[in-house]
């Protein structure tokens, strides 16, 4: 999405309330910086495999003392 609400391809407008945004603020003469969040689900995958991979680890270092 590009940073006026609309698709890059077909230029419809996908977000209406951004759209807005973007031209009271090309009426003012201003520009809007791009908006770039992190979805939250990336966030909780991330969480997970640093959880997991953590546990991993733990197992892993835990098998190589009984080995000894």
């Amino acid at each position: 999405m590009e940073s006026d609400g609309t698709c890059p391809f077909c230029k419809q407008i996908v977000d209406y309330s951004r759209n807005r945004r973007f031209e009271a603020a090309a009426a003012k003469g201003e520009e809007l910086e791009p908006e770039v969040s992190v979805p939250w689900h990336l966030k909780l995958l991330l969480g997970a495999a640093v959880v997991y991979l953590g546990w991993r680890a733990v197992q892993g270092i835990e098998w190589i003392a009984d080995l000894f």
